[in-house]
């Protein structure tokens, strides 16, 4: 089971009823934080299905930036995804949203995994993620819920 984890004042961990990663962002990200993080998704990935998208649901109503070695460790981890990932963010401000918006665009020029949404507020993200599940589970056969 993937336990709670703090990394500097960031927390991440699993939602086995929502089948989600949750990610709360606080103060300025750091290049070794953002690598952490990254190691810790891919980790929980290790008993997954390799083809299965990971949902991850981002909370950075307290986060204040992205450090410039955040940004390239962000980039830089982004080549060791061998699944897609399917991310809602909610919070932050326009400046943050639209520097995480351009990482994952970068992202997306080498990497077809990433879909990356912005909602308004933390039930729209989830709702988001929810429906991708919904969908992702019909086209795999799969049942509609997370827990099966």
């Amino acid at each position: 089971m993937f336990e709670r984890t703090k990394i500097g004042e960031h927390e991440m961990w699993f939602e086995p009823d929502a089948g989600i990663l949750h990610l709360v962002t606080c103060g300025m990200l750091n290049g070794e934080e953002a690598t952490k993080l990254s190691e810790l998704v891919v980790a929980f990935r290790s008993d997954l299905d390799p083809q299965e998208p990971t949902f991850i649901l981002v909370d950075n109503r307290k986060s204040t930036g992205i450090t410039k070695d955040g940004r390239l460790a962000m980039a830089e981890s982004s080549n060791s995804l061998t699944a897609p990932s399917v991310t809602a963010v909610f919070g932050g401000s326009f400046a943050l949203r639209a520097l995480v918006n351009l990482i994952f665009k970068g992202i997306a020029l080498t990497s077809d995994k990433t879909l990356l949404h912005y909602a308004a507020d933390e039930a729209a993200a989830r709702a988001w993620l929810s429906e991708r599940q919904r969908s992702y589970r019909a086209r795999k056969g799969a049942p509609s819920t997370p827990d099966g």
